[in-house]
């Protein structure tokens, strides 16, 4: 190797740049949103259609800070998970069978931003049933249990989407309920966690995979490179003369 080969060999490595491995952080929130444990601690009177008022509780996640590297993919894991009772009381009327009906959901989690939560799914379990309850006189009745767990586990990698997912702003992500009932006749409905089960809730969990930026090879690492250099240009011409 020439001695000009050997000065540019030893500045060449001076500037090299180690390989970085990946790396992963992660982030994760839990939302809830509770409607009491006994009948009636939450209820609503209603004749004929109604609306049990829709709910939500909002939170955040961290995004991925870009300053740390090159992000590579985000796993979202998702789920709900808990019992919701339906209970009914008489308002008014005589006893006996009334009919009912509900639709919606008791909970659901969702990302906010419409491109993210379309690429992710919204993560819950629609509930739809009919039938008829005996009400006695007074106090409450069960009527159904509702099962509130799903789940989702996807891996993004589109740059669009990991764009979202970085920079400065927060993640706004959302818990919600939603459900809407019929009766025939006025009655009081209740809808509640049901006892010694988890409360009604959302957990999401974000692992951002990443690549950090190549740090130099340090200074005197180099150094010695720059000498070992030297020293064969010293050998070099000593060999010349």
């Amino acid at each position: 190797m020439s001695v000009r080969h050997v000065l540019a060999a030893a500045a060449l490595s001076a500037g090299t740049v180690a390989p970085a491995a990946a790396l992963t952080i992660v982030d994760e929130a839990t939302l809830v949103l509770s409607y009491g444990a006994t009948p009636g601690e939450r209820f609503q009177e209603c004749g004929g259609a109604c609306d049990f008022a829709a709910a939500f509780t909002d939170g955040t996640l961290d995004p991925f800070d870009s300053g740390l590297g090159t992000l590579n993919s985000v796993r979202i894991e998702a789920m709900t998970f808990g019992l919701y009772d339906i209970d009914a009381r008489r308002i008014s009327g005589p006893a006996g069978d009334f009919s009912y009906g509900y639709d919606g959901y008791v909970a659901r989690f969702a990302f906010l931003d419409p491109t993210l939560s379309a690429a992710v799914g919204v993560v819950g379990v629609d509930h739809a049933d009919s039938g008829t309850v005996a009400l006695a006189e007074s106090g409450w009745t069960y009527i159904a249990t509702l099962d509130a767990a799903d789940s989702v586990d996807v891996t993004l990698t589109d740059p669009a989407l990991l764009a979202l997912l970085s920079g400065a702003d927060p993640i706004d992500i959302r818990h919600s309920y939603d459900m809407d009932f019929t009766f025939a006749g006025t009655l009081a409905y209740s809808m509640r966690g049901s006892a010694g089960d988890p409360v009604p809730q959302s957990f999401v969990r974000v692992t951002y995979d990443y690549t950090p930026f190549s740090a130099p090879i340090p200074l005197p690492a180099a150094g010695w490179l720059l000498l070992a250099g030297l020293g064969a240009l010293a050998v070099a011409r000593r060999r010349r003369g």
